[in-house]
């Protein structure tokens, strides 16, 4: 498949590569090894940082289902500090999640620098990670606003006196906002040029534009988009650091006296 191809062309590229060190606060953790082993088919670098950005889907899913259920029977308390809560437990979770994702995705970018070069990764990790990230923590900014009485309650929303909705109220409002700024910046960073194909003067020339780069139709891309099968490829091999490991088989050799 595809993707199968896409990991043996990066492994080899790993595998030339030197370790990347920790940033800090982590810097006293040892570097991951970037060249795969005889019983590990990815490097240990590759391994670790697809499982640390692919382990956030998972905890927001969690945490979003546990909102779903503990809303109902109000034990939830968005912007609530309290304890015996979920909205705290699910915040710093979360929170913790969202920065270890990001920070193997920076030592992604450190042991791929030069590679990566050419795809400005830098303006488009901002572009796509800030909305995700940065909007959490906003959230949070605004939920303590409210919480401690500096955001309060205008005439233009109604005297609910629930502080879930003046939360939910100035998110949204500040969203809106910040999404042309976003909308903007998307343009500017995923530009339509660098897929744009150079006209060919030359017909026999124009012959050998390669067929990959030619639009796939409609149904192709539902039908790919619809596969699921390297969805669950990917999904199985994120989670091998956290499966049980089966022992390696042991060979003995047959005695000499036999």
């Amino acid at each position: 498949g595809g993707w199968e191809s896409i990991h043996d062309k990066l492994r080899m590229v790993l595998a030339r590569k030197r370790p990347v060190k920790h940033i800090a606060p982590l810097c006293w953790l040892r570097p991951w090894k970037m060249k795969s082993t005889a019983h590990h088919k990815h490097s240990e670098f590759y391994a670790n940082v697809k499982f640390g950005v692919t382990q956030y889907i998972v905890v927001k899913l969690s945490c979003a289902l546990a909102a779903f259920i503990l809303k109902p029977i109000a034990l939830w308390s968005e912007g609530s500090a309290d304890f015996s809560r979920g909205y705290v437990w699910a915040a710093a979770i979360t929170n913790f999640s969202q920065c270890w994702a990001l920070y193997c995705l920076v030592l992604f970018y450190f042991g791929l620098k030069k590679e990566l070069k050419p795809l400005n990764p830098v303006g488009k990790f901002i572009a796509v990670k800030a909305i995700v990230f940065f909007s959490f923590w906003q959230s949070i900014v605004v939920a303590v606003l409210v919480s401690m009485g500096i955001i309060a309650d205008a005439d233009i929303f109604p005297e609910s006196g629930d502080q879930t909705f003046l939360i939910a109220a100035t998110q949204d409002f500040l969203i809106c906002i910040e999404m042309f700024c976003f909308a903007v910046y998307h343009h500017k960073v995923f530009s339509y040029k660098q897929f744009v194909i150079a006209p060919q003067d030359d017909e026999e020339e124009r012959d050998t534009v390669d067929v990959s780069m030619s639009r796939h139709s409609f149904k192709q891309s539902l039908r790919a988009m619809m596969d699921l099968e390297e969805v669950w490829k990917d999904t199985r091999v994120s989670l091998q650091p956290i499966m049980p490991r089966k022992p390696y088989p042991i060979f003995r050799l047959p005695s000499s006296n036999g």
